[in-house]
């Protein structure tokens, strides 16, 4: 097989791996507990997951191949811009993980993202805030709420 046909069907064989993950970690938290509350979340999520791996398989077999262009040559330094926003998000996790005892896991949660999008370049601080409160204190909610973890909390 060739360097090019791969490059085709990696995108494919990806869709295909992630239904079959999910399918599999579906029927093995139901194997080890069939109560609601462990499949709750697992069995929505991983429908989702089918689903988009069946659109994008049917997307991809449906598209033809278009002609190659030439690659276009790398930038002399590399790419030390998103080299440098990887490492603070792994950075960021870190620290993420280290201020929860301190923020509690809604105020952490809520300047991880907050952090995140700033490092990845948003300059909107009306979105920033607004996003990060709000994407924050709703995956804290679930956690407390829905999912019945003890947490600790600043804000809920």
């Amino acid at each position: 097989m060739t360097g090019r046909a791969l490059d085709r069907m990696a995108p494919a064989l990806l869709a295909v791996a992630m239904a079959v993950g999910s399918v599999v970690y579906v029927v093995d938290a139901y194997m080890t507990q069939s109560r609601i509350h462990n499949v709750i979340f697992i069995i929505p999520m991983a429908a989702l997951a089918v689903l988009l791996a069946l659109i994008a398989l049917a997307r991809m077999a449906m598209r033809r191949p278009a002609a190659q262009p030439a690659p276009a040559a790398a930038p002399a330094g590399g790419d030390a811009v998103s080299s440098l926003a990887v490492a603070g998000l792994m950075g960021g996790l870190i620290l993420y993980a280290v201020a929860i005892p301190w923020l509690g896991f809604d105020g952490a949660t809520v300047a991880y993202i907050a952090a995140s999008l700033v490092l990845l370049g948003e300059r909107r601080w009306w979105f920033v805030a607004g996003f990060s409160g709000g994407l924050g204190l709703l995956i804290a909610w679930l956690l407390l709420n829905a999912a019945r973890v003890p947490a600790p909390m600043l804000i809920l």
